[in-house]
């Protein structure tokens, strides 16, 4: 759901501010002030973890500050906490899952690089475009 929406482009970059909220299955997931500027920053609240049934990757780099701490899951590596108040880069390449401690909101402030690819889901191993991942589980939570 958008709340706000104010962009323009010049030449290839995109200028302005959005506001939206993303809901998974009906709750509310992830809400976003995002400013425009060629580049993005971003001040994500998390109102809920990932779905935790396969890794996503993102289309930018970004480097994330979190105000509060949250656990994130690779597939190369044991859940670790990601510590609050402290930058973490990230490649766009970078797949992950964020959960969050003991389930409580989590604030986190973003700076993205430009769009670099499509971004999705990856499910041992196989990848799956965001559009059509998120089409069918919400195609699953409607059939339940």
């Amino acid at each position: 759901m958008t709340y706000s929406e104010r962009l323009f482009t010049l030449g290839s970059l995109t200028f302005g501010w959005t506001h939206d909220l993303v809901y998974d299955c009906g709750q509310p997931y992830l809400e976003r002030w995002i400013l425009w500027f060629g580049f993005t920053l971003r001040l994500h609240k998390f109102h809920k973890g990932d779905d935790d049934r396969a890794f996503h990757d993102h289309p930018w780099w970004f480097v994330t500050v979190p105000f509060e701490p949250y656990w994130e899951q690779t597939p190369r590596r044991p859940r670790t906490l990601v510590r609050a108040l402290r930058p973490h880069f990230r490649p766009a390449c970078h797949q992950h899952i964020v959960q969050l401690v003991e389930e409580r909101p989590v604030w986190t402030l973003i700076l993205t690089g430009s769009k670099s690819s499509e971004w999705g889901f990856w499910h041992e191993g196989q990848y799956t475009p965001h559009e059509e991942w998120l089409a069918e589980r919400e195609s699953q939570a409607t059939s339940q």
